[in-house]
Formats: structure tokens, sequence, C-alpha cells
């Protein structure tokens, strides 16, 4: 009977202490000091958008460049009989080797360089496994769509004028 007194005691006392420790804390004031950290983690949700608009923009701008110097080639492959689907795949294998060896070196330098910089951090976050296979089919999502768009456009070219203007 006496333990459950005393424990009844403790928990009304813990309950006591608490609602006084958020009575003492001045709440606008926090608010106010979290607002600078709120509008900081705004801009940088702006800024990374813009990044990833940009090198999106970059990798789609290579890809015009690398397929308007492999026109020829293209239209080579269609005179000797080659249909779309199959210029296709031989265009996309290569880019998706070159996104594959892209993600390994980068990935594991990324991950290596996180990690470092969060053990200097008493509280860490976790690096989780799934944000590399999202990453990676962002990326491929657009190469692909890239590929597809300039193969396409290859493939409703006529190939003699082409040839010939080169």
């Amino acid at each position: 009977m006496r333990i459950g007194s005393t424990m009844s005691g403790m928990k009304a006392h813990l309950q006591i202490a608490a609602s006084h420790t958020f009575r003492l804390i001045h709440w606008p004031a926090i608010y106010k000091l979290l607002s600078s950290e709120n509008a900081l983690v705004k801009l940088l949700d702006f800024v990374s958008l813009v990044c990833i608009l940009i090198s999106a923009f970059d990798s789609y701008s290579l890809i015009a460049l690398y397929y308007e110097c492999c026109r020829k080639e293209i239209a080579i492959c269609k005179v000797n009989g080659a249909r779309p689907g199959q210029v296709f795949r031989l265009f996309f294998v290569e880019q998706i080797t070159l996104l594959v060896i892209a993600a390994l070196i980068s990935f594991t330098l990324g991950y290596l360089l996180m990690k470092t910089w969060l053990e200097q951090y008493a509280l860490q976050t976790a690096i989780h496994w799934w944000i590399y296979p999202v990453l990676f089919l962002m990326v491929g999502a657009v190469i692909t769509s890239c590929i597809f768009w300039h193969i396409r456009r290859a493939a409703a070219a006529n190939p003699a004028e082409i040839l010939k203007s080169e």
C-alpha cells in the first residue's frame, strides 16, 4: 500500500513540475527565434530546387549536344534499316552505362563525405539507403526522356538530307 501511495505522490509531483516548466518557457520568444530558422529553411528549399532544375537542364543540353553530333550516325543506321527502337536501344545502353559509372563514383564519395561530416555532431541523422535508388531512378528518368525525345526527333528526320548536309 505504501508503494502505491509513493508512486502516486511522485506522479503528482512530476505533473506539477512539468506544468511549471512549460509555464516558465516564454513561447513567443521561442517562436520568434524559430521564425528566422524557418525562413532559412524556405530559402534553402528554394535554392535546392533551383540547383536541381539547373542540373536537369544541364543533362538535357549535354544529351542534346551529343545527339546533334551523332545525327550522321543515326541517319546511317536508318538508311541501313534500323528501326527507331533499335537506335534508341543503342544510345540508351551507352548513356545508362555512363550513368551507372557516375552513380557508383558519386554515391560512394557522397556517402563517405556525409558520414565523416556527420560524425562531428553529437546528434546525427541517418543516411537512409533508399535515397540512392530514388536519386538513380530520377536521373535515369531525365536521361531516358531526353534520349527518347532526341531519337524520336532524329527518327522523324529524312536521313538523306542529314547525310547530304554533313
